[in-house]
């Protein structure tokens, strides 16, 4: 919901209006707002314009777990209907769906659940369908040699298999020395990630983007950092190709926060291999807009995604800014265009908290705006740690992580004892002296079609044939007779 500036003393309510076709790109200074303007245009377009709305990345601070509660600004509503026109209840409680990757070390014993309204869904995802190009998001750039044992695993696991078999196929393709090894094998072995096609934990994209009605947070509280990016791109780039295969509707929302962490990659001094890859993804993803998968993200600075997606975006909140050369980059094509005025560019230095001008490619100006605080809870610096103080301050409920637990290790376990089995049956027939086998009578090449025939004179070697009185001839040569 945002407020729009009126001549009149009362302040009107605005909703977006048409569905997108390209993405929203949020820039200015730290603390002017843009992250709680992101939430707010999330909420706005799942109210108003039926979309499924996707938290996908809610920065170090983790800022997407506090969906689950309804605003608690009570006294700010309480003004704002004084002084507006609004006609609902602001405060909203939505119902969340939260996700949490399974990484057996870290998963805490108990996570967030409210019957209706709130459900942690720890989930893995299937061995087989991971790449050696999902893998580049951990590791970066790939040797040859870490490339060809990946790809010679991927065609060797079945669908039965999880990530317990990767410690003796690493060392059966020469890959125990490689980075590929040590860097992910062996840890996402250790966190038991990657499970077999029937695991019942496996994420099931397609009836979570079939829930409309919820929000879909990805937490990733409890994942180790070097892990984040393979994550996430595994989930955008199967959300985007379902989108455009048709496989999901249309009108997906995806919410990045702080999104210099990716789009600063192309920058010289950031030197991380990974964070590159991620970008170039992400840029590729972000190309298939129309196809009904659509990005909000904000940013400090224009110079952060300059050059990724030129004429992707749908509109363009710029809130505070008072670097030049920000300011140059950010309203260069709407001066151009003559819909943005000098004076209103000057006047991004003065914004006020929550002030920003909207650049929409369906307006012939730009309009200043004045957004409203989100309908559900957002992150605030005077907040304790949210799981071990504001869940339980907040009355929330517990759902225990056991049972899911016991269920991985019971297929990694089975899994792994099998493999072992099959191994060491293979390694003693390996060493037993095997019996010869009886000869097998192959044909003879004078008698193509069987020697079960009658004898024939000069023929060698001779058939007898048993209960059939043979028929003597002196020679096939000079044989003139009938065969009656």
């Amino acid at each position: 919901m945002v407020l729009r500036y009126v001549k009149k003393s009362t302040i009107q309510s605005w909703y977006p209006t048409i569905d997108l076709e390209g993405h929203i790109f949020i820039y200015g200074k730290l603390g002017s707002g843009k992250s709680v303007t992101g939430r707010n245009i999330v909420e706005a377009y799942h109210d108003n314009r039926g979309y499924k709305a996707w938290d996908l990345y809610g920065g170090e601070r983790h800022e997407g777990i506090y969906w689950v509660f309804p605003s608690q600004d009570k006294t700010y509503w309480e003004r704002m209907r004084a002084v507006g026109n609004f006609d609902e209840e602001a405060p909203k409680q939505y119902k969340i769906n939260l996700l949490y990757p399974y990484f057996a070390s870290l998963l805490p014993k108990k996570l967030p659940f409210k019957a209706g309204y709130v459900t942690s869904k720890v989930f893995t995802i299937p061995l087989k369908e991971v790449t050696i190009e999902d893998i580049k998001c951990v590791l970066g750039t790939t040797s040859d040699t870490s490339g060809y044992v990946w790809n010679e695993i991927a065609n060797k696991v079945n669908k039965k298999d999880t990530c317990a078999v990767l410690e003796d196929l690493t060392k059966k393709f020469g890959g125990t020395n490689t980075l590929l090894n040590k860097n992910f094998i062996i840890p996402i072995m250790r966190e038991k990630f990657l499970m077999n096609d029937g695991c019942s934990t496996n994420l099931d994209l397609k009836a979570e983007a079939d829930d409309r009605e919820a929000i879909t947070v990805l937490c990733l509280d409890f994942v180790p950092e070097k892990f984040h990016l393979f994550v996430m791109d595994y989930i955008i780039k199967r959300l985007t190709t379902m989108a455009k295969d048709g496989k999901i509707r249309k009108k997906n929302l995806g919410f990045i926060r702080e999104g210099a962490t990716f789009f600063r990659a192309d920058d010289e001094t950031v030197t991380d291999e990974k964070i590159k890859i991620f970008r170039a993804k992400l840029s590729s993803y972000m190309r298939y807009s129309r196809s009904g998968f659509n990005f909000i993200v904000d940013c400090q600075s224009p110079n952060e995604t300059k050059g990724i997606l030129s004429g992707a975006d749908d509109m363009t909140i710029l809130f505070k800014i008072t670097s030049p050369a920000d300011k140059e980059m950010a309203t260069e094509l709407y001066r151009k265009e003559k819909r943005m005025r000098p004076d209103q560019i000057s006047d991004l230095s003065f914004l006020e908290k929550g002030e920003a001008y909207i650049c929409s490619t369906n307006l012939r100006s730009v309009q200043k705006v004045k957004f409203v605080l989100p309908r559900s809870c957002y992150w605030k610096k005077e907040y304790p740690n949210f799981y071990k103080y504001h869940w339980d301050k907040m009355g929330g409920d517990w759902k225990s992580t056991a049972t899911i637990k016991e269920e991985i290790d019971t297929l990694f376990d089975t899994n792994k004892d099998k493999y072992e089995a099959e191994a060491n049956a293979k390694k003693k027939n390996r060493g037993k002296i095997k019996e010869p086998e009886a000869p097998i009578a192959k044909p003879n090449p004078d008698f193509p079609f069987g020697e079960n025939f009658e004898q024939v004179k000069g023929a060698n070697p001779t058939v007898i044939v048993e209960n059939e009185k043979p028929i003597k001839y002196q020679s096939i040569l000079d044989f003139n007779g009938s065969y009656d």
